[in-house]
């Protein structure tokens, strides 16, 4: 469709031109038409209609229709309602069981922390109270469970990003859905204490977890050291604990 200043610059050139070959003013005004003509012709030229709507009679036929009609689009719109209702909750059931997997690892995270936190002092004092081969299973397992505590901590970041991005691409696709566009933004870097040395210590506190562990088995005999309940009182008092009756 042309441009409105188009038609207004077409038409002050054809009054110019019948003005300058002497033909009156009010003469030409009344041979174009009134502005309603003129912007009806403009219309009629574009391949444009007005806008009509429904008259009195058609109104009313259309409203006895959608009423006569309820029993069976009510019907499919009811279904139609329930099925969108079953997809939600089922793409919100995917979303929270996806998030469950790094609240899992964020527990791991921290259990083992708090393992390998205690265990260490809890190893020294067994090497005293209850021998050396329970002492060094004891420590190789806090070890052990520091550099899980470290890997586990690297993937739950990482899956917390990747559910983030995930989430970001969702809204986004929503938004579009509807005729929007907004950027979310998702920072893709990494901590910078997630380096190769990091991934070394974690190396290393695993080996040598493992290491001391296997050195505590080939001392008790190639078995699993195992604290006795006279051992488990040693324990409560080392921690100054209420030993078990």
């Amino acid at each position: 469709m042309r441009d409105f200043r188009d038609y207004i610059s077409d038409y002050r050139e054809l009054i110019e031109d019948r003005l300058a070959n002497g033909e009156a003013e009010a003469a030409i005004l009344a041979d174009l038409g009134t502005p309603k003509q003129v912007v009806a012709n403009i219309m009629t030229e574009e391949g444009l209609e007005r806008r009509r709507w429904l008259t009195g009679p058609q109104l009313a036929l259309v409203i006895v229709l959608v009423i006569l009609g309820l029993p069976v689009w009510g019907g499919f719109a009811l279904a139609l309602l329930g099925i969108l209702f079953a997809l939600i909750c089922v793409l919100l059931s995917l979303y929270v069981t996806l998030w469950a997997v790094p609240f899992s690892l964020a527990i791991m995270t921290v259990a083992t922390l708090f393992a390998g936190v205690m265990g260490i002092p809890a190893g020294l004092v067994a090497l005293g109270k209850s021998g050396l081969a329970y002492g060094l299973a004891e420590l190789g397992a806090a070890l052990i469970c520091l550099g899980v505590f470290l890997l586990s901590l690297v993937l739950t970041w990482g899956l917390v990003k990747l559910l983030l991005r995930g989430t970001a691409w969702g809204w986004q696709m929503v938004l579009r859905w509807f005729g929007k566009q907004q950027a979310v933004a998702v920072n893709q870097t990494m901590p910078p204490f997630f380096n190769k040395g990091y991934w070394l210590v974690t190396a290393l506190l695993i080996a040598l977890g493992m290491l001391l562990v296997v050195s505590a088995c080939g001392l008790n005999g190639w078995h699993i050291p195992a604290v006795s309940a006279a051992e488990m009182h040693h324990w409560y008092n080392a921690f100054n604990f209420t030993a078990p009756r």
